[in-house]
């Protein structure tokens, strides 16, 4: 069970970090086929996330609770944040600075 959690976990930061890279590159100078790929894509993400909470929260169930396992429980909990405010930020006609968003959410939950 703890090699399904931490190989999700890992899953999770490594969907993360493309997805946010796709963004930076794309997000400004989207078109309505990047837009639709972009929107899928965050979906996707968004699915695993979601997997790998369900994961975290059974592998803390049975275990118990740790450092460890609330360091990556905030993880988790930051990623949520993230691709649900990219997702927003998709069908709105306004563009955001991403990083400005990304640095100001680390710092606020740090």
């Amino acid at each position: 069970a703890e090699q399904l959690v931490k190989r999700g976990f890992w899953q999770l930061i490594f969907i993360s970090c493309i997805n946010i890279v796709f963004f930076f590159i794309y997000y400004k100078r989207t078109g309505p086929v990047v837009q639709g790929i972009l929107t899928a894509f965050n979906l996707a993400s968004l699915l695993i996330v979601l997997s790998a909470a369900e994961r975290m929260y059974l592998y803390i169930k049975f275990h118990g609770f740790s450092y460890e396992k609330f360091i990556a429980s905030y993880t988790v909990l930051y990623c949520v944040i993230v691709f649900i405010w990219l997702s927003i930020c998709l069908f709105r006609v306004k563009k955001h600075n991403i990083f400005k968003f990304l640095v100001a959410l680390f710092l606020w939950m740090y």
